[in-house]
């Protein structure tokens, strides 16, 4: 994901997906782009997708999960 993508997850309900397209030749900010949905389907997937990414490592001992941000 490479820190260019957006995920809101309501769990079983509805997924928001934003992608940030970078061409600074043509653009001086990141153009979003993305979709919503409820189709419960693509949800699960998308949730086991995020889940996946988020539970791996940056780097050597690096976790991608920082904890509640609560507690950061």
């Amino acid at each position: 994901m490479d820190g260019n993508v957006e995920v809101l997850l309501l769990s079983d309900h509805l997924a928001v997906v934003s992608y940030h397209i970078s061409k600074p030749e043509s653009f001086p900010v990141t153009l979003p782009v993305g979709y919503i949905t409820a189709d419960k389907q693509k949800v699960k997937l998308i949730t086991a997708l995020v889940t996946e990414y988020v539970g791996g490592v940056v780097s050597f001992d690096n976790p991608r999960d920082l904890g509640k941000i609560a507690e950061l």
